[in-house]
């Protein structure tokens, strides 16, 4: 590294020194992907149990 490299250069140093964890987000491929997709698909199921929950409760009452 030199000084006034710029960002994608400083970037690409660290992550070939220390890899890909540096950046603390998982690469969307491959097995990172599922980091990206299991937040979203555990909100949509809870949004749909919740949903069907409450409906059963005003149906009871």
């Amino acid at each position: 590294m030199q000084r006034g490299d710029g960002r994608a250069s400083i970037e690409a140093d660290l992550e070939r020194d220390f890899g890909s964890a540096i950046r603390s987000t998982p690469k969307a491929e491959g097995f990172g992907l599922i980091g990206w997709a299991a937040p979203g698909l555990f909100l949509l199921i809870g949004a749909v149990w919740m949903t069907r929950w409450l409906r059963r409760q005003t149906i009871a009452r």
